[in-house]
């Protein structure tokens, strides 16, 4: 189609006219093809199988044995319904321990510390790797001023699960005493490491005051860990503990 131009009277340009939309027909077409595949996908789902309670805690028995579910303890939250009624430490109480705990359990101390789990509920096994996991502050930290989270876990959890054991760092020691005593279960340690040899060593240096109160500190336990200020003089104190 050629039309005039109004700019210059003289010249003329051809118009290319516009396509015309789809007709209708096509859409409604289109509508009713995904309409009866949508049809037949809700027909499979009406057929499937449905769980059961049963099964459903059955299955979520097996993921928490096997450690598939970790749950750490978290603050709550601003928007919680009644926040006043919140414990000062801002932590609800532990869930309950489900099944018939063992009387009696013997906990190896090596490199780890092994705990059969072959006799334990799996929500005793469950608190066991809860306690040795804890919140990534460097998660939170990037979370809070908008930065990437990416490779950094929201929680870390320091526990293994072997085939036979939970094998959690030596120094949750106190904290599965304490947790397998208010069970009422009877625990035995058998001390399995490695005691090392004797070196020929003589510290001829001389220690300060406080120095003298760390090493006092620290002497009674097998496992600590030493937090002091720079200059404090860390390095001096190991062939103090070396000697003793």
């Amino acid at each position: 189609m050629r039309s005039q131009s109004r700019a210059n009277p003289g010249r003329w340009f051809n118009v290319t006219p516009s396509k015309k939309r789809k007709t209708p027909r096509l859409t409604i077409a289109a509508g009713l093809a995904n309409l009866a595949a949508s049809s037949a996908r809700f027909a499979l789902t009406v057929r499937a199988a449905r769980f059961q309670p049963s099964q459903l805690d059955h299955l979520i028995e097996e993921a928490s044995a096997s450690g598939k579910i970790l749950g750490v303890r978290i603050p709550l939250v601003d928007e919680d319904e009644e926040p006043w009624l919140a414990p000062p430490s801002r932590r609800q109480p532990p869930p309950a321990i489900g099944g018939p705990p063992p009387s009696a359990i013997t906990v190896v101390q090596a490199d780890q510390i092994y705990i059969p789990r072959h006799a334990l509920p799996p929500s005793l096994i469950a608190r066991l790797i809860r306690l040795a996991a804890f919140q990534n502050p460097e998660f939170y930290a990037a979370q809070a001023m908008r930065r990437s989270t990416h490779d950094k876990p929201r929680i870390i959890s320091c526990a293994e699960l072997t085939s036979h054991h939970v094998a959690l760092p030596r120094g949750c020691l106190n904290a599965v005493l304490d947790l397998l005593a208010s069970l009422g279960i009877t625990v035995t340690i058998e001390d399995c490491r490695f005691s090392g040899e004797a070196i020929p060593l003589a510290f001829t240096g001389s220690l300060r005051s406080d120095q003298e109160s760390a090493i006092t500190a620290l002497l009674p336990h097998d496992t600590g860990v030493l937090a002091a200020t720079t200059a404090f003089g860390k390095t001096i104190l190991v062939p103090t503990f070396l000697r003793a």
